[in-house]
């Protein structure tokens, strides 16, 4: 998504995502999203993986991890197992350390 773009609305897919402009609404994407220095999205993001080094107001939901990059300010909620907040990343909000999905047992070996 360039730079001088703005969009309002919900973006959903399996993909990965890079965004430089400016959003409003909502993300579902079943793939990596990275939001660059100097984006800004008021919305919700959910996501396997977020890399966010913009400015956010709203909530971040990854199902693997997210990193907060130097640039990063965000007021809202992170809801992730794996975090990573980088020296000059902004977080005002609240935390969810959710647990990784569990691991099915593997099936007994017939014999």
């Amino acid at each position: 998504m360039g730079k001088n773009l703005q969009i309002n609305g919900t973006l959903s897919g399996e993909c990965s995502l890079i965004i430089l402009g400016t959003f409003e609404g909502a993300f579902d994407i079943k793939g990596r999203m990275e939001v660059a220095r100097g984006a800004v999205i008021k919305g919700d993001i959910q996501a396997t993986d977020v890399t966010f080094n913009g400015k956010l107001e709203g909530t971040i939901a990854a199902s693997e991890r997210i990193l907060l990059k130097t640039a990063a300010s965000i007021k809202g909620r992170l809801v992730t197992p794996k975090i990573s907040i980088q020296d000059g990343a902004v977080f005002d909000g609240e935390l969810r350390m959710s647990p990784e999905p569990e691991q099915k047992p593997a099936a007994p070996e017939a014999g």
